[in-house]
């Protein structure tokens, strides 16, 4: 029953280093989305840019993506 303790607490360090890897790493983004937001909200566009739909539309299912390197037919 240690072994699984000792086992536990390993990964409970290993997924608290992993937590604060990915806030390092993502901590600027989000300083740069709350930044965009405050301006868009001075701008009094705020609401306007979130009810826009940015995203890459999807390609419907069974479709394939034409190869910019196969000749024209």
């Amino acid at each position: 029953m240690i072994a699984g303790a000792s086992r536990a607490v390993f990964i409970l360090l290993v997924l608290s280093e992993l937590g604060e890897q990915f806030h390092q790493v993502f901590e600027p983004a989000a300083w740069a989305v709350d930044g965009l937001a405050k301006a868009l909200a001075a701008a009094r566009l705020l609401e306007d840019a979130r009810a826009m739909d940015l995203r890459r539309p999807q390609r419907p299912r069974g479709t394939r993506r034409r190869s910019r390197f196969l000749k024209a037919a």
